[in-house]
């Protein structure tokens, strides 16, 4: 949960920034952010784009 510009914890902040840079990626490769996000949770990403969000 964000409260007045931060994070309530650490974990939160950290999931917050690996969505941003997985949407930063996508757009940069010519991705809307809603089609990368339905890519993302149908399984069709690259893998290394996929490990900025679950940190595999």
């Amino acid at each position: 949960m964000k409260i007045s510009g931060f994070f309530h914890s650490i974990e939160t902040g950290n999931r917050f920034l690996r969505i941003r840079a997985f949407l930063s990626t996508a757009t940069k490769q010519g991705y809307s952010a809603f089609e990368a996000m339905k890519k993302l949770f149908t399984g069709q990403t690259e893998p290394f784009v996929s490990n900025l969000v679950w940190g595999d």
